[in-house]
């Protein structure tokens, strides 16, 4: 199993300081930055590699470009699975890529995209990893694009336990602001029962589109 990470890298720090301020594009090129650096130092085919990736591919999340996204994604995928102890890295890679396609109504390559990083999540990752924990709240925004508003609710609830006991930092900070909260989970399955056309909006919700807290700049990590 995989134990816990150390403290933040600078590289997270330095673009967590930018999108605090607003920068996004100025985050996405230090992003890009990062993954040419390693390259040229000769760490293509590494985690550092991989990593990378998943940072840029969060960064053109970030600013709506969801095709680069989910190309990096993709290949940041590819190269932790071909890394000996790559799979937690590729699994939380795998449900990177599945919020993308969340967000692009594309739910059923979301849902086997999903269930590979949760399989991946289970052999490799230790209960409490931050990454894990980040499956698992994408796992929740995926269950309420589908309506299984109950299921959403235990998912993200395990998630921000869990996130709790995290020392404080960038991945902590992702996951208590990407997880739903089973009252606010409460209210959209309520405001669905009680009004037909306010249902309608939340419909949307359910067919992939990404809730208000995580859209865009918005948008944790």
């Amino acid at each position: 199993m995989v134990g816990m990470r150390g403290p933040e890298q600078p590289l997270e720090e330095t673009i967590a300081s930018l999108r605090a301020a607003g920068a996004y594009r100025r985050a996405r090129d230090v992003a890009l930055r990062a993954v040419r650096d390693v390259e040229r130092s000769g760490g293509s085919g590494t985690e550092a590699q991989a990593l990378a990736m998943l940072e840029l591919g969060r960064r053109h999340d970030d600013l709506g470009d969801y095709d680069e996204a989910g190309r990096a994604f993709n290949d940041a995928v590819e190269v932790a699975q071909a890394l000996p102890d790559g799979q937690g890295v590729a699994a939380l890679g795998l449900a990177l890529r599945a919020g993308i396609d969340r967000t692009l109504a594309r739910l059923g390559e979301a849902e086997r995209a999903m269930a590979r990083a949760i399989s991946l999540a289970e052999e490799k990752l230790d209960a409490d990893h931050p990454w894990r924990l980040e499956i698992l709240a994408e796992a929740a925004m995926l269950r309420i694009a589908r309506g299984d508003l109950d299921v959403a609710a235990a998912l993200g609830s395990e998630a921000l336990e869990a996130a709790e006991r995290l020392q404080d930092g960038v991945e902590r900070d992702r996951v208590l602001a990407h997880a739903p909260r089973p009252r606010g989970l409460a209210w959209w399955s309520a405001d669905a029962a009680s009004s037909a056309p306010r249902s309608t909006a939340t419909g949307v919700l359910r067919l992939g589109g990404r809730i208000p807290f995580a859209h865009g700049p918005n948008r944790p990590g």
